[in-house]
């Protein structure tokens, strides 16, 4: 019995891409993604676009990275979906309550990867897109992760984000002060007036399943969105929403 092929070029070239993104999780700049699929750059452009479009792979300082976008529609009860659903609400009533975004990272592979964000309240503010890669060494996400892993998972994520002996040495004082708190409160390495707020959500066995953080960002007290809400109510709410967050992951 004969059986007709049929091909879509415009699918395989996209399938061809995310199988690309699923291999490599340095990310590729889409002159890379065309050499290494052996077309050209216009070959690709409308592809990723729609790509991108359509929230499966993201755009991250002109490199692309595949989002968890296939996780979510695959397995619908996966654990990165159990823990944005049981966060949703609290992310949203700590936002409401102290009108300051926030976002929900997870790491995988040598990566944290925003999966679920609220913009910031007010005109002013600073917003991460879900899909983003949040950058471990330099990010409060990455320094909460870090300081806050068990032992053998802190040695883990160091062999394969290849941290440095420098990056440890550099940080043991915000880790330690951390550590001691139970939050990252420290001035944000790439945005002047940012401290980076993060705290740890732990799963049923103790380990960290996502680090939520909120970009403080001062304003000044003649600012008409000035919040009477002082630093010290903003992070004991964050402590309090990874609380909660990690108590509904027990259930």
């Amino acid at each position: 019995m004969n059986e007709k092929v049929y091909k879509s070029e415009a699918l395989e070239k996209g399938l061809d891409i995310i199988e690309l993104l699923a291999r490599l999780r340095t990310g590729l700049s889409k002159s890379e993604i065309a050499a290494m699929l052996g077309k050209t750059t216009s070959q690709v452009f409308r592809t990723i676009s729609v790509l991108e479009k359509r929230q499966y792979i993201c755009s991250v300082n002109g490199l692309y990275y595949l989002t968890h976008k296939l996780n979510q529609l695959i397995v619908s009860e996966s654990a990165i979906t159990r823990l944005v659903e049981s966060a949703r609400t609290e992310m949203a009533s700590y936002s409401s309550k102290t009108q300051q975004p926030c976002h929900l990272s997870v790491y995988n592979n040598g990566a944290l990867v925003v999966v679920h964000q609220i913009d910031p309240p007010t005109l002013i503010g600073v917003n991460i897109r879900i899909g983003a890669i949040v950058d471990i060494p330099t990010s409060g996400s990455g320094l909460c992760l870090m300081a806050f892993s068990k032992e053998e998972s802190q040695q883990n994520i160091t062999r394969d984000v290849g941290l440095k002996d420098e990056f440890f040495a550099e940080n043991a004082n915000a880790i330690q002060r951390s550590q001691s708190s139970g939050i990252v409160a420290e001035p944000s390495k790439d945005i002047v007036a940012v401290t980076n707020l993060s705290c740890p959500i732990y799963d049923d066995k103790g380990e960290i399943a996502g680090i939520i953080t909120s970009p403080y960002l001062e304003l000044y007290k003649s600012s008409w969105q000035h919040s009477n809400i002082s630093l010290e109510e903003i992070k004991s709410d964050l402590k309090t929403t990874a609380a909660n967050i990690s108590s509904r992951l027990k259930l």
